[in-house]
């Protein structure tokens, strides 16, 4: 996951429907140029975590939880640089 992006997450429900495999799950509202992708999400959240420009879209989505926004926000205050968010170990 933290080379991929790849969360294998469930998202929240915000409208219930039908969803299947292949589907994309984007967010709906707002301009074309406002959404953002799960996959994008992901890649900000576990692979890209410099990315302040992309936190600091992720974090103009009103529907996102609070765990994620407060990781967010800690990572816009910190201007990308290590404090809560160090890079991490990876073992072959």
């Amino acid at each position: 996951m933290q080379t991929t992006g790849y969360t294998g997450y469930l998202v929240r429900v915000i409208e219930p429907g039908v969803c299947e495999a292949g589907d994309a799950l984007v967010h709906e509202s707002g301009t074309a140029a406002d959404r953002i992708s799960i996959a994008d999400a992901g890649q900000i959240l576990n692979v890209d975590r410099h990315n302040i420009e992309g936190a600091q879209r992720l974090l103009s989505v009103a529907e996102l939880g609070e765990t994620v926004r407060s990781t967010l926000t800690a990572r816009v205050a910190a201007g990308g640089q290590h404090g809560e968010d160090v890079d991490r170990l990876y073992l072959d």
